[in-house]
């Protein structure tokens, strides 16, 4: 063939090719050249996350990052590039290293009957073994709307509490604690703004609704040193950014609430945006249960939005906007409500083909408002807290097997603890404010992520942070040498506006280390320390409204935790079943705890009345899951104990004589079983069971007279249990979609929530009638509850 028949670039390359190799010294024989890469959505042109990139023949591999992207270090040769991703048909594209440096690839996702969907997936097929990343979740959002849901909404915080490590008080309690922490030891952040309540109606319903979220993961243990504030876990939540080229957009209906969302081009391969609204009146469904009156009230919305503009392929911007609003009232003369508002602006700026700058800042507020409406008695206490961030980082992929990242961010904090007010002038009430709150957290950080070979990985990385307590504030002192009361109160000191009350600050290592046996088989082991400026003020079981925050100050240092795990990960069948069993051990000082009978509410001496405590909680979570076929599923078990001691000087202060006791969260023994099965023509049948151990209570063990009336004695915190709780739910989904990227398509779920109709129990209290002692149980959801829900797509 006549060299004029070939290609020009093919002409220089071969010439370089061939100057190279026969270069006396061989010196570039070795030279690297940084190749990278984007992934996308075919229909939305989204980035996609945790894309497989498999390079041949020589077997490397690497994930997309959260912005699609990826990278190798290769040398000048010709590779055949494999992207595989759950849902996505795999892609095999050729490249010749050299004349591309860069590649972008749209993924098109599978139809329904190509491949099952699993509820919890991993990223890779076989990421539970060969990823250096233990201790982690990750929610199959498309999944949520087959399984099993209670009222017709599929809920995050629901699915989330099915796995290993993850409980929660009970039926229709707000938030959920990780691995025996506290509900307020949990980092959630929505497009990296933290998120203070994650659930509507004290906990009937997560916050954030599923369609507009792209993905959604949990850290219990081997968080990241770019992330911190917390104890216990840390959740990213990231809302859609919309499609670059159509419109798209949808309902959903169901007997709860009434659900819209968009997504689209505002400007064709500049900006986009998506958009999600939900309203829901669950009055009318909530006093058919059993035990409810006609004067309750629930309503609730959110909203949540979304705009990014795309300067070229390496800059881009977004704008992220959320609010939410809860009504919810009892039976009787009291009624709450609470909003939060989420504004987040971020950015990310490839300033190499090697480094690339992320940049954020963001605002979040939640209050919460308590309504008396007894007639001369009227009244409301209003409490919040504000939350002002920016954060920056540099990612850096120093060679193919070498990734660093360092950053710092800067939070502001102003806490209202509470403002009461009367609501009527014939109201009896006197107003009362309480001090707000003021400080600042600043925290730096440093990782390094290496692959030493395709077995061994290393991700070390060092956190500081620090902490300073700011006036205006009043500060008082106690009487020594007897336990602090308002009645002990000696002096105060008045601080003014940006003086320096007190600081505190820390390091936070963390190391996680992967060790594989082979291809289907790994350990893990990891080491996190993490530090809490910032406590939840409770004695209620559950987040509630009249909970409100409290920032370290002189008497209340920061939380902090060590906590150790180890785990092995198998594969089985080419990664059919996975399985893996993770032990943990994490030892907590300087948690809040209250003295028995400390007044909270409306407290200007709320520090008298708070305890620190010491925690520890170990256990072993059981995972075993099939990926793969007609039947799909996964068995979770978690065996646990979560303790608390109080540290208190004096010992008229100590809860159960400053020995170990129960936590609200220690519920030993945690199972639950997921199924899915392919009935065929896009029918699915979905079930899931759940069995937990109760949770700790206190009952009176005697009586006491005072003033001829008898009183019952409650001595031993946590020393008793609620009966074990255990429900069946089951699912009949449809979903008319017939081939890969079809449009217009809707999915049917019907669901039976607590099939056999089980009475757990919430809660046992006792009432005193004629003398006698009675003892009556709550059950939340103490019947069966059919509901279905139809979601359309256009």
């Amino acid at each position: 063939m006549p060299l004029t028949s070939f290609h020009p670039r093919w002409v220089g390359a071969c010439c370089v090719i061939c100057l190279l190799y026969f270069s006396p010294s061989n010196v570039f024989a070795q030279s690297k050249i940084n190749f990278k890469g984007e992934v996308t959505d075919f229909d939305t042109r989204a980035p996609i996350a945790g894309v497989t990139v498999s390079l041949q023949p020589n077997g490397k591999s690497t994930i997309t990052d959260e912005k699609g992207m990826f990278a190798f270090q290769l040398s000048i040769d010709s590779y055949s590039l494999l992207f595989t991703m759950i849902g996505y048909r795999p892609l095999q594209r050729p490249i010749f290293v050299l004349d591309t440096t860069y590649i972008k690839v749209e993924l098109k996702k599978r139809a329904p009957t190509e491949l099952p969907e699993v509820m919890v997936l991993t990223t890779k097929k076989d990421a539970n073994v060969s990823e250096a990343k233990m201790s982690t979740v990750n929610i199959n959002l498309a999944q949520l709307r087959k399984t099993p849901i209670l009222f017709g909404e599929a809920d995050l915080l629901k699915a989330l509490q099915l796995q290993t490590g993850i409980s929660t008080i009970g039926e229709g309690a707000g938030g959920f604690s990780v691995r025996g922490g506290n509900a307020d030891q949990n980092l959630i952040l929505l497009d990296g703004a933290p998120l203070f309540n994650t659930s509507h109606l004290l906990g009937f319903f997560s916050s954030v609704s599923p369609e507009a979220v792209q993905d959604f993961t949990l850290y219990k243990g081997a968080i990241p040193a770019s992330f911190g504030g917390r104890l216990s876990s840390f959740v990213s939540l990231n809302i859609r950014p919309g499609n670059l080229d159509t419109l798209r957009y949808g309902f959903s209906i169901n007997p709860v609430s009434l659900h819209f969302f968009a997504e689209g081009p505002v400007k064709k391969q500049k900006l986009t945006f998506s958009g999600d609204a939900r309203v829901a009146f669950p009055k009318y469904i909530i006093n058919q249960l059993p035990g409810s009156a006609s004067e309750s009230n629930a309503f609730f919305y959110d909203v949540t939005g979304k705009m990014v503009y795309h300067f070229n392929d390496r800059n881009q911007v977004g704008i992220s906007l959320y609010r939410s609003y809860d009504l919810y009232k009892f039976p009787g003369d009291t009624s709450y409500t609470w909003q939060s508002d989420v504004a987040a602006l971020n950015g990310r700026s490839e300033l190499s083909h090697t480094i690339s700058l992320y940049y954020s800042g963001n605002i979040s507020y939640n209050a919460s408002n308590i309504n008396g409406l007894e007639p001369i008695y009227q009244f409301t206490i209003k409490s919040f807290i504000e939350n002002q961030e920016a954060k920056i980082s540099l990612h850096y992929q120093a060679a193919e097997k070498v990734y660093t990242e360092w950053g710092g961010d800067y939070i502001r904090y102003i806490v209202s603890p509470g403002m009461l007010r009367p609501t009527n002038p014939q109201s009896k009430i006197d107003p009362l404010d309480l001090r707000q709150e003021y400080g600042n957290e600043m925290a730096g950080y440093g990782l390094v992520r290496y692959d030493v070979s395709s077995l061994l990985s290393l991700e070390a990385g060092l956190r500081y942070s620090g902490f300073e307590y700011l006036g205006p504030n009043t500060i008082y002192q106690y009487a020594p040498g007897v336990a602090p009361s308002p009645e002990t109160v000696i002096d105060s000191i008045i601080y003014p506006r940006h003086k320096t009350i007190a600081s505190y600050n820390g390091w936070e290592p963390r190391i996680l280390l992967k060790i594989g046996i082979d291809e289907r088989t790994s350990i893990k082991l990891s080491y996190i320390k993490t530090q809490q400026f910032l406590q939840l003020v409770t004695n209620t079981t559950a987040i509630t409204p009249v909970d409100f925050w409290k920032l370290s100050d002189p008497m209340i240092p920061p939380a902090s935790a060590d906590q150790w795990a180890a785990g092995i990960f198998k594969n089985f069948k080419d990664n059919t079943f996975e399985g893996s069993i993770e032990g943990y051990y994490k030892r907590s000082v300087n948690l809040l705890d209250y003295a028995n009978g400390a007044s909270l509410s409306m407290n200007p001496q709320i520090d008298a009345d708070l305890l620190s405590a010491k925690g520890k909680s170990y256990g072993i979570e059981l995972n075993a899951k099939k990926t793969k076929g007609t039947i799909t599923g996964q068995l979770a078990f978690t065996w646990s104990r979560s303790l608390i001691a109080d540290v208190a000087t004096y010992a008229s202060q100590t809860v159960n004589g400053g020995a170990y006791y129960p936590s609200n969260y220690d519920r030993p023994i945690n199972l639950s079983l997921t199924g899915d099965y392919k009935l065929g023509q896009g029918w699915e049948l979905g079930t899931t069971f759940v069995f937990l151990s109760g949770r700790p209570t206190t009952y009176p063990d005697g009586d006491y007279l005072i003033n001829g009336t008898v009183v019952s004695n409650y001595s031993v915190r946590n020393e008793d249990r609620l009966p074990d709780y255990n429900r069946l739910d089951v699912s009949f989904a449809y979903d008319s979609r017939r081939y890969s990227g079809q449009k217009k398509y809707y999915i049917f779920n019907f669901s039976i929530y607590n099939v056999y109709a089980r009475q757990n129990a919430y809660s046992i209290y006792f009432q005193r009638n004629g003398g006698v002692l009675d003892a009556y149980q709550l059950s939340v959801f103490g019947t069966i509850i059919p509901s279905c829900t139809l979601t359309y797509y256009f």
